[in-house]
């Protein structure tokens, strides 16, 4: 376990790209799942075990060649991301993992314990991107959990994707300021968040700020809706989400609202700053104002 800890993990390269994807409280209710730190929980399901199911689950022939191949298939989830096709990505990723776990078995290339962080990664990459989606089944609460079982294998090392996995799937959520901080457009949202991040969460964290800004994009599930407004113009291959203002509802008065606006249409909203979670400005418990 020390050991690995020692090596650098390859997929914490795509850990800055999952931040950016994972937008607030989960479409899964809090108290409708178990957190993988109550008893009883897939989380206690031994890590060798979690290996040996997705290696046979892969029917996947793990020759010398084609593991070598693992890492093009890393970048193929990365591009998936970033090009906002998160159902791909998740689909990818959740293959990689079984891929990884067939690997690790069969060649014994990579140390298991790093194989297992590896594994580990990639199963929260697929959770995210399937709750990105707005696709959370009881699958994607079984991946978190394998996830976080595996990744806290060396939970010094890999904290930052422990807790971003928790805070997605079994979120604490903030506290609802209803008083409105501050007012801005979409624009001058996301340039104060990329001229000073460290200001601008200092600033705006935990406060409710009302934001201005054409929509880009409209998804969710049954229990949220995730609202992407336009911030700094870019081509679509060239955004990221730092370039954009992210609202998380999940108020039904508020759902039942953002379901009747389209792409294109220039709303307000408002909702409180988080930091942390996601990169770029996030505004979570968001409603449309006005």
């Amino acid at each position: 376990m020390h050991a690995a800890a020692q090596q650098p993990n390859p997929l914490l390269d795509l850990l800055g790209t999952i931040q950016k994807i994972a937008a607030g409280p989960a479409a899964v209710q809090q108290d409708a799942k178990l957190s993988p730190s109550k008893e009883g929980g897939a989380e206690d399901a031994p890590t060798d075990d979690i290996m040996r199911v997705l290696a046979s689950d892969s029917k996947y022939t793990a020759t010398k060649f084609a593991c070598s191949l693992n890492q093009d298939r890393t970048n193929e989830i990365a591009l998936a991301q970033r090009t906002g096709k998160f159902l791909d990505a998740a689909t990818r990723a959740k293959l990689q993992a079984k891929y990884e776990a067939a690997c690790a078995l069969n060649q014994k290339a990579t140390p298991m314990a790093l194989a297992k962080q590896q594994v580990g990664s990639l199963l929260g990459i697929a959770a995210l991107n399937y709750h990105r989606a707005g696709m959370v089944t009881d699958d994607t609460i079984l991946d978190a959990r394998h996830a976080i079982a595996l990744l806290k294998l060396d939970a010094g090392a890999n904290s930052q994707q422990i807790e971003l996995l928790e805070n997605t799937f079994w979120p604490k959520g903030p506290t609802v300021d209803l008083n409105i901080f501050a007012a801005m457009s979409a624009l001058e949202a996301a340039t104060k968040y990329q001229k000073n991040t460290f200001a601008f969460e200092r600033t705006y964290t935990g406060k409710t700020l009302q934001v201005k800004g054409r929509v880009l994009n409209i998804t969710g599930s049954d229990a949220h809706a995730f609202l992407m407004l336009e911030g700094v113009k870019k081509d679509p291959d060239q955004r990221g989400w730092q370039d954009s203002v992210q609202c998380d509802i999940k108020d039904k008065e508020a759902m039942d609202a953002a379901a009747q606006i389209s792409k294109g249409d220039v709303v307000t909203v408002k909702g409180v700053v988080k930091k942390g979670v996601v990169g770029g400005v996030a505004l979570a418990d968001c409603r449309l104002s006005g």
